[in-house]
């Protein structure tokens, strides 16, 4: 009889150790998949801070433009604070002859970035050759180095691809062009 119960309790016991073996597996598997969840939502906010960071970073600089007086201000700040806040090899504003159209109504350029253009009669032909590839007042002209076209007619200028046109408008008034050159795609929204 004592064996038995001693049989009995033996597999009853076994099998409650193979239950709390069983149960402690999955808890186990929920433990990970928190784990697993904390992490995501850790790497989610640090990305979120970035962006809120950038964000203001880029706040602060659109404040400090608004306080330029000249362009040579401007142009200062262009060289110190966009060029290092994002990565592209070089950049030109176009101010625009109000009298004249778009593609042929250059008025002055400016070079700045890591990259700039510092001979004036240069800069002043890539603004042109810019000029004539802005299609529009109203949306962002993209040029990638696949096209032969527009390799041939932006070869002299050793210019780094992608090319991105920006149109600078004022009440709808097309009143500049910002060309950035050489930026990675993931800067294009900032």
């Amino acid at each position: 009889a004592f064996l038995a119960v001693v049989f009995f309790y033996g597999r009853s016991w076994a099998r409650k150790i193979q239950e709390a073996g069983d149960r402690k597996q999955l808890v186990i598997k929920e433990i990970d998949t928190l784990r697993e969840r904390y992490e995501t939502r850790k790497d989610s906010l640090r990305h979120l801070e970035r962006r809120v960071d950038a964000l203001i970073r880029l706040f602060e600089m659109a404040r400090d433009f608004n306080e330029c007086l000249n362009f040579s201000e401007m142009l200062k700040l262009l060289d110190q604070k966009i060029a290092p806040e994002f990565s592209f090899a070089g950049g030109t504003l176009i101010l625009l002859d109000q009298t004249a159209r778009p593609e042929s109504g250059l008025s002055h350029s400016f070079s700045f970035g890591p990259k700039k253009r510092n001979d004036p009669e240069e800069a002043k032909r890539f603004a042109s050759e810019c000029l004539k590839a802005f299609d529009s007042t109203d949306r962002v002209v993209k040029l990638e180095h696949s096209n032969p076209e527009i390799n041939a007619r932006f070869s002299p200028y050793g210019l780094v691809f992608p090319l991105w046109i920006f149109p600078l408008s004022v009440d709808r008034l097309l009143i500049a062009v910002l060309v950035v050159e050489g930026s990675k795609e993931d800067e294009f929204q900032r």
